[in-house]
């Protein structure tokens, strides 16, 4: 095939962790077309009618709604998910994802009840549900990969579970007890065991970015966090110096004048808003290029991303009004807006190729991992 003319290389994924089964990460052939930009084609008035209907039924039937909820909502974003005129799918049958609930829902509730009668109960069982969260994750893996396809082909997860827990476990351990600093680098990993774990047909996934990215957005996060905690000090100072409040020896704002303190927090929150915004955005963003522009599959297949910081932010914040003004009935609207950024940011060359992945044997796989981190509320950072 006759390689189109682009300005510069294409984004290829230097030399990188080598999944199992695969037989060479070598760099790409020259065998990408022009770059293919991802496309959502749903809108929020569909998917607000398949929320609200979910959540009712939900309501009505104590919870066991739950799992078809979460089917139709996969399907409906996953299909409106769009590459090169195609959409992605999701095969997960529901009544998997409801064993799965009423597993994970049993250990839940055996700890709560186990909370306030048997302390030591539930020491143990705290424990326990750490020292599994490893496995949890592995198996959400798998069940996720395992049920979303494109073109008639399905992922497959063939990362080891002992990788699970020295990626999760001990990567988390040592985030802790380095006050943070490590933060960067065990998000790093836990991505790296995610997405370097995929296969798509018979071609792995092949995942690139460095560690020094992942520190570079966590940096530009806190300068973000940093500047907003100056600005809502710099605010604090100058009303004391105006004589507008004091501070007691209790470390309580006292006015000297009505109203002052009502006015300083009115001055603070939104500085304390925008500040917390853009440091979510500039982390987010700048993960998700990372990872994105050093992400292929197979020899064939790179994607790219280019996902605006500042119209992340600008895409929180109004998440966070329409919330606050209707009581949370806006998720839909604020879900589909974010859905479509995050997608319409990514690109990818050599889509054809991707047609020539062969397809893997599909794994039997349990839905207890899907359905446990759920509960968990775990981002994996997919």
């Amino acid at each position: 095939m006759t390689d189109a003319p682009h300005a510069g290389p294409p984004p290829v994924p230097p030399a990188v962790e080598r999944p199992p089964g695969a037989t060479s990460l070598q760099p790409a052939p020259q065998t990408y077309g022009e770059p293919v930009p991802m496309a959502f084609t749903g809108t929020e008035q569909e998917f607000a009618r398949i929320w609200f209907v979910n959540l009712a039924l939900t309501i009505l039937t104590l919870g066991i709604y739950a799992a078809w909820g979460k089917v139709r909502t996969r399907r409906y974003l996953y299909g409106h998910t769009r590459l090169g005129g195609e959409g992605f799918e999701y095969h997960a049958k529901p009544l998997a994802l409801l064993k799965g609930y009423l597993i994970s829902g049993a250990f839940f509730a055996a700890y709560a009840l186990a909370g306030n009668s048997y302390p030591v109960l539930s020491a143990v069982l705290l424990l326990i549900g750490a020292g599994l969260m490893p496995w949890v994750l592995w198996l959400s893996l798998r069940f996720n990969a395992q049920n979303t396809g494109y073109l008639g082909l399905r992922l497959r997860f063939r990362g080891s579970l002992q990788r699970s827990y020295r990626v999760n476990l001990w990567g988390a351990l040592a985030a802790g007890l380095s006050f943070g600093i490590m933060i960067p680098l065990f998000q790093h990993r836990r991505r790296r065991y995610a997405w370097s774990g995929l296969s798509f047909g018979d071609q792995p996934v092949l995942f690139g970015a460095s560690a020094k990215c992942f520190y570079t957005a966590g940096a530009l996060a806190s300068v973000w966090f940093l500047l907003g905690f100056l600005g809502i000090g710099f605010l604090v100072n100058a009303f004391e110096e105006a004589g507008l409040i004091s501070v007691n020896d209790q470390g309580e704002w006292v006015d000297r004048d009505a109203g002052s303190s009502d006015l300083l927090l009115a001055a603070i929150a939104p500085i304390a808003l925008v500040a917390l915004a853009l440091g979510q955005a500039a982390w987010t963003a700048g993960t998700h290029n990372a990872v994105f522009r050093k992400l292929g599959v197979g020899p064939d297949v790179a994607f790219d991303a280019r996902l605006s910081t500042f119209r992340l932010m600008w895409r929180y914040l109004q998440n966070n009004f329409l919330l606050l003004v209707t009581l949370g009935l806006a998720y839909p609207w604020t879900r589909v807006a974010t859905w479509r950024l995050l997608v319409e940011s990514i690109s990818v060359r050599g889509v054809e190729n991707l047609a020539r992945a062969a397809a893997a044997p599909p794994d039997a796989i349990s839905a207890l991992g899907d359905a446990a981190s759920s509960a968990f509320d775990l981002d994996l950072g997919l």
